[in-house]
């Protein structure tokens, strides 16, 4: 009985050991990106899908004032897109929750997520 349950208990640290090791093995996590990015929320104003590369004005507070930005962001073939399929389906306009990265001087998108909800209210 003793050995069967060291067994057990064995079996399920490798599964348990696989897992872990498979989801390091992915691009990014909800818990790494939602950790290690900086986030913003914004519309819309410009696709270039060319470049994979789309400006978002939001507000950031610069002073102790809100003040209206805008940034360029660039999608990359890691980039986590939910709500749409592609940059093609971001309609000017739209209300998006961008992950994001620093790197040299580019804003490197890791998950970018379009608001329905938002997007809803403002057309009604």
């Amino acid at each position: 009985m003793r050995i069967t349950f060291l067994l057990v208990m064995f079996v399920f640290g490798i599964i348990s050991w696989d897992a872990t090791i498979a989801e390091e093995g992915r691009p990014s996590t909800d818990n790494s990106i939602k950790r290690n990015c900086l986030y913003i929320y914004g519309r819309v104003i410009e696709v270039d899908i060319k470049k994979s590369r789309i400006v978002i004005e939001h507000l950031d507070i610069q002073g102790g004032k809100p003040v209206r930005v805008k940034g360029i962001y660039r999608c990359t073939e890691r980039t986590i897109l939910e709500g749409i399929e592609s940059l093609k389906d971001i309609e000017i306009g739209s209300n998006v929750e961008v992950y994001y990265r620093k790197t040299g001087n580019e804003q490197v998108i890791e998950r970018l997520i379009l608001d329905i909800k938002g997007n809803k209210e403002e057309e009604g």
